[in-house]
């Protein structure tokens, strides 16, 4: 045997790291292996294509397919092909481990035939078992005849190629879709030096774009390559041609890394759309200190990658990278990906128990297995063995490999034997003493022992009695399990009674996952109910089919778990406490207060009773036509010269606004309430528009507190003249404090005219937009909220008739009074106007020649007043006379130069009624509840709301807000206590004017305002919720309730 020397291989545990982890002395050892495994004296590379013996078997692959390859002096090193698989160990019908960390193809699964595929519940290895003993290659008339070594053949012939596609903004899909949880095999045309092959040479970045740096493990493909004898001692070494990138980390991957790996059970982060690559593999060929690249990845003869010659690359990047640009899987119901964007998965999951042991000596069998005896400490969950099972102490792992009981050894006497061999690392073994053994649960094999397959952390007589009042309960799957189907109110709940809760009797908590989401655990949010003395039963319920928990890609459990009875510690003081949950099951969830048949929530929501959720509004883009196509704006006097308001070269502030009656919209319909502006536009005289460029332009919008109706009376005079908007500006904002004016464009992006942004509406009518979000990424596009039902503030005030406006009763002839239901100063938003607010600065450069189509409200008066202005001009004796809008509070109107004589000023509010388009989008829907009694004298003290689904399982972009308000008293018999069809759309109990009536609600001081945090109406018996949805404008992804949990001490 040679002496170890530079260029020999290091042990096998830490050869399967990450070579983030691997340490400096390794990273030496990994650059060749000498000194046996039977490889004898290699001349050359090898023929390609051929399996031969592992020159050092005990890293964990006894053979060894060779690549192709340069012998290490390829100039320069070239990117052959890149693909994705399935990271697996390899093992033969006797159970030899044949070949360790294989890239193996999405094709291969359990065939009864060749192949068994499985997945260890603690390891997380994947093992595929071909299905016949090891033999060597024996070809016979050119066929292989060797029934494993045609297994073999198969494993990796079907790897999924990785297409040629760059990270430019220009690229175009289709996109290699990569599996989350998939491994990457990058093959090189000559032999690597792995002692350079550190976690910089390769990179992986996500996002859109994929600019975020993202962690993975990057090794050496153990399987490929081939033998040198480099030293030319007679032994050869063997040298890898590909890298593989795994792009997840399990507990022991993590636990092992030194470079403090993160556990990473999900992989790659989901896409979420199809047609768009997330993920970027860089490899740099150029060293730039600057960015901490101080080498890069080469062969044996220390030759880099090539810039060029080596597909897409980027030369924006200081690296210099070679780039590949690819898609992660996405959940099924948003990409269509299969497998919810997994590998595919055909091992259901099972529920794990971990149960403590005592181990005694143990003692080889001689095959690399051992043989010894272990007992259970809790008699209640002594169980047989099965053979799988994992035994384990800190930092070594068992399998279990041949079943036993109580009995094996012709004794009842708590002792069982047990034959085991370490699966984890190679070489080492199990001291006697304690230990913990995890076993899959089986409905047969333990029966009356399923509380042994949960843990309380505290508890006084496991399995199941004597639980603590503040204790969590934890399951453990087989598997990693999605997340989102492990919840505290659907699919993993604990209950007050055996079957059949309601609202009440579910124990308000949250489900919190493990790093590698194969561990859950249920919180409490308060302690569990109790009186002293008592030992109250609580019941675990594990769901199961489809509304059960399921793995990644999908799978429903294997075996249900049944519910699980477990009773609480006696000793321990009271605890009184109690709570409601919300599960969206049905529409009409509680019977309590006659609430039978009536909806609990209202609001602008659909209700999905499949997936029992509320999902707020689709995403629509739409407009709203303030034109002469709408009945309102149809009857206006049409003002044919129009007017040169706001866009004046000497300065101009103008307030206009839009009713929801002008842009055809009902004052009742809820289809067009918290609707978003997201843009606007006017229309120029004639349909032409002149160019023209204003440096600074600003623009606000808001809702008016003026609802102006241009009704006349018998003598064509206003009915209502003081309506309209008045002349100080900040008097036309409805709710300073609240809604103040909301800047969607700032002064410093100017305005330029474009004839050629030009546009023509549905309607006919010709558009110029407004610089208003033009020329933005989405991402940063502003939005404001019009006919927002958040806002509580009443306007419509002085001599407003309220609404329903007159002019739209006489208009449409509908069959009501005016100001029904909303009478003066008493119209909420929904009633109120969109207010904008226009500032062009004076600009010498500008024209000011663009003239904006209007019309008037009334031929006989001025009044109400539609807009209030300011406009610089030439007053008389051409004066000219500039006016900065920062210095306008009031409306002082402008220069009129038809005037006799000319340029003399106007009035500064006028009936002038503005032709335009508002682009409005659906991007917030609320909705609103019931009003929920915590009990009568209740004074509670309420905990933290749980939401499920969790923030971070909602669509990226997107967010459920809570808001709540509290009242000490309900007028007896009140249908806001169980109707939510009694609710008006700010949550409101209805009234007569707006039937049907839902009561009277006495609030605290008067106080009706929502709240942001639920602690802030402690003490009120009743409390009621608004569910405010926000939706992503990028994706047009909405997030969605699945249920809601409010805990209180009483």
């Amino acid at each position: 045997m040679n002496q170890l020397h530079a260029d020999h291989f290091g042990s096998a545990r830490l050869f399967r790291l990450a070579v983030g982890a691997l340490t400096p002395s390794l990273l030496l050892a990994l650059h060749g292996c000498g000194g046996g495994g039977g490889a004898g004296a290699i001349a050359g590379s090898g023929t390609p294509g051929a399996v031969v013996a592992h020159p050092q078997p005990e890293l964990g692959s006894r053979t060894l397919v060779i690549d192709a390859n340069r012998s290490g002096q390829a100039n320069p090193l070239r990117l052959q092909t890149l693909a994705w698989g399935r990271i697996a160990k390899v093992r033969d019908a006797l159970g030899v481990l044949q070949q360790t960390d294989m890239v193996i193809g999405e094709d291969i699964r359990s065939d009864q035939t060749d192949f068994r595929l499985e997945v260890n519940p603690i390891t997380e290895e994947t093992t595929v078992t071909i299905l016949h003993a090891y033999s060597d290659s024996a070809i016979v008339g050119g066929i292989e005849t060797s029934p494993y070594q045609r297994a073999f053949r198969r494993l990796d012939q079907n790897l999924t190629p990785i297409q040629d596609k760059s990270l430019e903004t220009t690229e175009l899909p289709p996109y290699t879709l990569v599996p989350r949880n998939a491994a990457i095999v990058l093959r090189f045309n000559d032999l690597i030096d792995v002692t350079r092959l550190t976690a910089t040479k390769i990179k992986l970045s996500t996002g859109a774009p994929p600019t975020a740096p993202f962690e993975a493990r990057i090794l050496p493909d153990l399987n490929h390559g081939a033998i040198l004898d480099r030293d030319h001692d007679g032994h050869g070494e063997f040298y890898t041609t590909r890298v593989i990138i795994d792009t997840t980390v399990s507990p022991l991957e993590a636990a092992l890394s030194s470079s403090s790996l993160a556990v990473n059970a999900l992989g790659l982060p989901a896409s979420t759309t199809s047609n768009q690559a997330n993920i970027g593999i860089r490899i740099p060929t150029h060293i730039d200190p600057s960015q901490s690249q101080y080498d890069l990845l080469r062969n044996l003869a220390g030759n880099p990658l090539s810039f060029n010659g080596n597909g897409s690359n980027d030369a924006t990047s200081p690296t210099e990278d070679v780039v590949r640009a690819v898609r992660s899987g996405g959940a099924t119901a948003i990409t269509g990906d299969v497998n919810n964007g997994f590998l595919r998965d055909d091992i259901a999951p099972k529920v794990v128990g971990t149960l403590p042991i005592a181990l005694g000596s143990s003692i080889s069998d001689g095959l690399g297995g051992y043989n010894s005896t272990l007992s259970f400490q809790y008699v209640p969950c002594r169980m047989a063995l099965k053979g799988g099972d994992v035994i384990e102490q800190p930092g070594v792992f068992a399998e279990v490999i041949q079943a036993s009981n109580d009995q094996s050894d012709g004794q009842l006497d708590g002792i069982f034997p047990v034959h085991y061999r370490v699966i984890f690392p190679l070489g080492e073994t199990l001291n006697a003493g304690s230990c913990q053994i995890t076993t899959l649960y089986d409905p047969t094999a333990n029966v009356g022992q399923e509380a042994c397959f949960v843990r309380f952390p505290s508890i006084g007589q496991p399995p199941a009695t004597q639980v603590a009042t503040d204790s969590p309960i934890i399951v453990r799957f087989s598997e990693p399990m999605d997340p989102t189907r492990m919840t505290p109110f659907d699919n993993f709940t604990i209950t007050r009674v055996a079957v059949n809760p309601t609202g009440t009797d579910y124990v308000i908590g949250s489900v919190t996952a493990s790093g590698d989401l194969k561990e859950y655990r249920f919180s409490p949010a308060l302690p569990f109910r109790h009186i002293s003395g008592s030992a109250e039963a609580y019941f675990i319920n594990l769901a199961s089919g489809g509304n059960g928990p399921i793995d990644l890609a999908g799978n429903a459990l294997g075996v249900a778990l049944p519910p699980i009875q477990f009773t609480i510690n006696p000793t321990l003081a009271s605890q009184n406490n109690a709570g409601v949950a919300v599960r969206f099951a049905s529409d009409d969830e509680f019977t309590t207060n006659n609430g039978a048949g009536k909806p609990e929530w209202r609001g602008q929501f659909l209700y999905d009773g499949v997936r029992q959720v509320i999902k707020p509004r689709t995403v629509v883009h739409f407009n709203g036509n303030a034109d002469r196509s709408q009945p309102v704006p149809s009857i206006m006097p049409i003002f044919a010269p129009g007017v040169q308001t706001p866009l004046s070269a000497l300065g101009s502030k103008l307030q206009t606004l839009w009713r929801y009656c002008d842009v055809g919209f009902g004052l009742l319909d809820e289809t067009f309430f918290n609707v978003d502006v997201e843009g606007v536009a006017w229309a120029p005289v004639g349909g032409a528009a002149v160019a023209d460029q204003y440096d600074s332009f600003e623009m606000y919008l808001g809702h008016s507190k003026h609802l102006p109706d241009e009704s006349v009376d018998a003598f064509l005079l206003p009915n209502f003249p003081q309506s309209g908007l008045e002349l100080t500006y900040l008097n036309n904002w409805n709710d300073l404090v609240n809604d103040p004016p909301f800047k969607v464009h700032d002064r410093s992006r100017g305005y330029t005219v474009n004839p050629a942004d030009r546009y023509q509406a549905d309607s006919g009518t010709r558009l110029m937009p407004y610089p208003f979000n033009r020329g933005l990424a989405v991402a940063d596009k502003k939005y404001y909220t019009w006919r927002d039902t958040s806002l509580q503030q009443k306007g419509a005030p002085f001599d407003s008739p309220g609404a329903e406006l007159l002019i739209v009763i006489r208009t449409l002839g509908l069959p009501v009074a005016q100001g029904t239901p909303f009478g003066t100063g008493q119209v909420p938003t929904i009633g109120l106007p969109l207010l904008m607010e226009f500032r062009c600065f004076p600009d010498s450069g500008a024209l000011g020649l663009n003239a904006f189509d209007i019309s008037l409200g009334n031929l006989n008066s001025a009044q109400p007043n539609f807009r209030a202005f300011s406009t610089g001009g030439t007053g008389t004796g051409g004066t000219v006379v500039p006016k900065n809008p920062d210095l306008q509070p009031t409306a002082t109107g402008g220069f009129n130069p038809t005037s006799a004589p000319p340029g003399l000023p106007t009035l500064g509010g006028d009936n002038s009624f503005y032709i335009g388009q508002m682009n409005l989008v659906t991007r917030i829907s609320r909705a609103h509840s019931i009003w929920f009694d915590t009990g009568a004298g209740a004074l509670p003290q309420f905990g933290t709301p749980v939401i499920e689904p969790r923030g971070e399982d909602q669509p990226p972009g997107t967010q459920v807000v809570l808001a709540f308000r509290g009242s000490s008293s309900i007028t007896a018999g009140s249908a806001v206590l169980n109707d939510a069809r009694t609710v008006d759309p700010y949550g409101e109990p209805r009234t007569a004017a707006w039937p049907p009536a839902g009561g009277t609600v006495n609030y605290p001081g008067a106080d009706n305002k929502w709240k942001s945090s639920i602690s802030q109406i402690n003490g009120q018996r009743y409390f009621q919720v608004r569910a405010t949805f926000i939706s992503n404008m990028e994706t047009s992804q909405s997030p969605e309730l699945s249920a809601l949990g409010f805990a209180y001490r009483l």
